[in-house]
Order: C-alpha cells, then sequence, then structure tokens
C-alpha cells in the first residue's frame, strides 16, 4: 500500500514515515505544496494531509489534484469545531495532533478497509502478500 504524505514538520513526518514502513506501507513524503508538486501521482492508495503547510493548506492539495477517489486523512493541529467539520466533510477522517502512531495507523487500516472491501493481504515484518496482485 502506497501513502502519500504531506507534512511540513520534518520530525513528525519522519516518525510517521518509519512507523508506517515498519508495518508495511510505502511512504512519500512531501514538506509543501510545491514538493507535492514534484512528488505526488495519482497511483497512492491513501493520502495523509496536514492542514498547515508554509505555502497553503491541505484544502489547497485537494483543489491543485483535484483528488476524487483516493482516500484522504487530515493531520493537524486545527482542532476548532469549523474546521474538523470541514475536514470531514471533504476527507475520510480528521485526526488532531498530537497523536498516538498506532491510533493513525487503526484509522488508515479502518478507511482502507472500507475503501477496498475485505482485505486481502497478509502483512508480516515488512513482508507483504497481497492476493490481488
Amino acid at each position: 500500500m502506497r501513502i502519500f504524505l504531506l507534512e511540513d514538520d520534518e520530525t513528525l513526518g519522519f516518525g510517521i514515515k518509519a512507523y508506517l514502513v515498519n508495518n508495511g506501507y510505502d511512504i512519500v513524503i512531501s514538506k509543501s505544496l510545491e514538493e507535492a508538486k514534484k512528488n505526488f501521482t495519482y497511483d497512492f492508495n491513501l493520502i495523509l494531509l496536514d492542514v498547515n503547510l508554509p505555502d497553503g493548506t491541505g484544502f489547497d492539495f485537494l483543489k491543485i489534484f483535484n483528488i476524487e477517489s483516493t482516500p484522504v486523512i487530515f493531520l493537524t493541529v486545527n482542532d476548532s469545531e469549523e474546521d474538523i467539520v470541514k475536514g470531514l466533510n471533504i476527507s475520510d477522517g480528521y485526526i488532531t495532533k498530537p497523536f498516538k502512531l498506532p491510533i493513525l495507523k487503526a484509522k488508515i487500516e479502518s478507511v482502507l478497509r472500507r475503501v477496498d472491501g475485505v482485505e486481502e493481504k497478509l502483512n508480516y515484518k515488512g513482508l507483504v502478500l497481497d492476493e490481488k496482485n
């Protein structure tokens, strides 16, 4: 499973990537909208978006790339009711920082199960057996 992570905090991005890679995911990180324009392709299974970026927002990312079928989870410090409702209305999840990595992993798995239907993969220590592929 390929995940695109748009996160400007390098330490947090490194931690998320390391944790998810250790759990069998392939992660591509960008730290800004400009960098995302160079790194993003439409073959990701899930997108994790920070709302606050140095050159825009995660909401801007969705407009630029016209994301329709790929699931999106927002990761942000923005915890106002207005921001959460806005985020949930256009995404599959909204997690406020700080959060625990096992909770993020559980949310990712929940969203992917719902999108992909019954999970047909076996994941063990980074080795993934995918019945479909």
